[in-house]
Formats: C-alpha cells, sequence, structure tokens
C-alpha cells in the first residue's frame, strides 16, 4: 500500500522515481554513526545541508503533482462526499501543501436539495465548509467498486435468459 505510486509514472527512463507515501514515512537511510573525531564538522554541515534540500524537493514535489492532482479529481462532478469520508479543506490563506486534513461529519442539504456545506472534523476541532472548499482523498475509499458483471444466459434456442426482479 505504501510503496504504490502517488503520481504518474510514464515510461521514459528519463523521469524521477514515483512519489509514494513509503518516502514520507521513511526518514533517509543511514548506517551506523560515524566517530565524531574522524569526520570534519564541514562535511556533516554539508551533509545536513543536502538532506534538507532533498526534504524540501519532496515535499515541493508533492505539493506541485500529487495536491494538483486531487484537486482535478475533486472537481468532477460524479463524485460526492459522503460521511466519513477524508478531505483536504481548502484555504484561501495558506499554502495546498499546509491545508489541514479531515473527516467529513455531517453534511448539510440546501433547500434544492443538493449538498452545499459540511461540518468537517479536524485535529483542531470541526469546521463548517462549503463542498467546493473541501477535496475529496483517495485513501478516504477501501477500494474501488467492483462491478458484478452477470454473464447473459441463452436458452439453448438463443433467447436471452432473464432473471426474475423477485430473485435480484
Amino acid at each position: 500500500m505504501n510503496s504504490r505510486p502517488l503520481t504518474y509514472l510514464s515510461d521514459e527512463m528519463e523521469e524521477l522515481m514515483p512519489l509514494t507515501p513509503s518516502l514520507f514515512l521513511q526518514d533517509l537511510k543511514q548506517t551506523g554513526v560515524p566517530d565524531l573525531d574522524i569526520v570534519d564538522s564541514s562535511k556533516l554541515n554539508i551533509r545536513l545541508k543536502h538532506c534538507d534540500t532533498v526534504r524540501k524537493e519532496l515535499r515541493s514535489r508533492f505539493g506541485k503533482e500529487y495536491l494538483s492532482q486531487l484537486v482535478q479529481k475533486a472537481s468532477v462532478k460524479d463524485q460526492s462526499l459522503k460521511t466519513g469520508d477524508v478531505v483536504l479543506v481548502g484555504l484561501d490563506n495558506r499554502k495546498r501543501i499546509d491545508w489541514p486534513m479531515g473527516r467529513v461529519e455531517k453534511i448539510y442539504p440546501s433547500r434544492d436539495g443538493f449538498a452545499r456545506v459540511a461540518r468537517v472534523k479536524t485535529k483542531t476541532g470541526s469546521l463548517v465548509r462549503p463542498i467546493q472548499k473541501l477535496y475529496l482523498l483517495e485513501v478516504s475509499e477501501v477500494g474501488d467498486p467492483v462491478l458484478q458483471i452477470k454473464p447473459e444466459r441463452q436458452s439453448r434456442y438463443g433467447r436471452l435468459l432473464q432473471q426474475p426482479k423477485s430473485h435480484i
């Protein structure tokens, strides 16, 4: 689950490696601890700066590639929010990478019956936000719904057999 790519993978070898959740969960792997008498402090400072730039690039790439894909996916109208969905709460005064994550507690329908506003529980409390500012995360679904395709059955004379409605 944590090794599945979050961003689009291309067939070209020149592309960067795919962004996966495991990159955020694991810190940069380092084996052993060097003896401080042997290691020069300038080399340690250079290494620390390199680790910081790698983390900043990873965070920047996540914001540009993955979160922009979430916003594009959320604009599709066939995806409707349900109670319990995990969403990103869009805030105008913050960057996308800093948007809080929350779970939809309740959806308030308007007079015309469409959902316009939802209450979202975040780490800091509950917020009431318009649906347009909530971006559904793909991790909120357990899996893709499996379509149950029933094969068409034919009689020996070629007629299509249909299951009675009482058995559906």
